[in-house]
């Protein structure tokens, strides 16, 4: 039997912490008085939501920019050589250069570590890179800078995905870059960082027909 509005399915009168009815004896559940699930037009905060005495969400939420259509293109695309060999390169770089530092003077050997430092850091990036190419097919690059993307035939393109901000009023100069993490990507517009839609690599344009 459910329970509706305080009250048990037969007309009895029920407290809140009742589990059994006392009028029927049937035990008794909570049923929310005001069930507005699945409502396409109105109020989302998830896939479903109850309202009325008790208030209940779902666990599984609803993308409200699932929908959105957006123009996407590129503005610039230039193959590069695989992150990973990059990264092996600049690894030897930056360790040969911090070893060498040890044996210059005091001032040139504090800029040779950090040169090296530097070397050694962007080596492990560019080893992220690989990883994050061989597993998703496109790397985030940091700062805005664009992507790393692998094409059908295994090329790797530094690449700048660009697209119209759907959520800037019609006659803005608006335009969206690609930011975050590989993990998590996202389109931000440039005009507002609070106009964010999740980043599909799916929705961007086959690489060979990139002029």
């Amino acid at each position: 039997m459910a329970m509706i509005n305080g009250q048990c399915e037969c007309g009895t009168p029920l407290p809140d912490a009742a589990r059994f009815c006392s009028g029927c004896g049937e035990p008794v559940g909570i049923q929310p008085s005001n069930d507005q699930r699945y409502n396409e037009g109105g109020l989302n905060a998830g896939r479903d939501i109850s309202a009325g005495r008790d208030l209940i969400f779902q666990s599984q939420q609803r993308d409200p920019f699932d929908r959105v259509e957006m123009p996407y293109g590129r503005t610039d695309a230039q193959q590069i050589m695989p992150p990973d060999l990059l990264s092996i390169i600049s690894g030897v770089i930056g360790v040969g250069t911090f070893l060498f530092s040890v044996r210059l003077p005091s001032v040139l050997a504090i800029v040779g570590i950090l040169v090296g430092g530097a070397g050694i850091m962007f080596s492990a990036r560019l080893m992220r890179a690989g990883r994050s190419l061989r597993d998703e097919g496109f790397d985030v690059l940091p700062f805005g800078l664009g992507l790393f993307e692998r094409d059908s035939r295994g090329r790797v393109w530094w690449t700048t995905p660009i697209s119209a901000c759907p959520l800037c009023p019609e006659g803005k100069d608006s335009a969206m870059s690609v930011h975050g993490t590989t993990d998590r990507p996202s389109w931000i517009c440039s005009l507002s960082s609070k106009h964010g839609v999740k980043f599909d690599i799916t929705h961007m344009p086959e690489l060979e027909s990139t002029p």
